[in-house]
């Protein structure tokens, strides 16, 4: 299905666009789109996450009533 593209319809959208628009500089735009910065070092994050998973995995044995070791 096509969009409506009566004027009507049109200026509708332009106007909700215009109300949602939110103005920011060429930083925050920067800041936005730029990785977030991790606070503590790599292999401490890895291991996390791996912790997280290997329980994450051990719990879904147990919901599913197999045996993991």
């Amino acid at each position: 299905m096509l969009p409506d593209l009566s004027p009507g319809a049109v200026a509708r959208r332009l106007e909700r666009l215009r109300v949602l628009y939110v103005a920011v500089t060429e930083e925050e735009a920067r800041q936005l789109m730029s990785p977030p910065r991790h606070e503590r070092p790599f292999v401490e994050a890895v291991a996390a996450r791996l912790a997280e998973l290997r329980a994450l995995t051990e719990l879904t044995a147990h919901l599913h009533g197999l045996k993991t070791r």
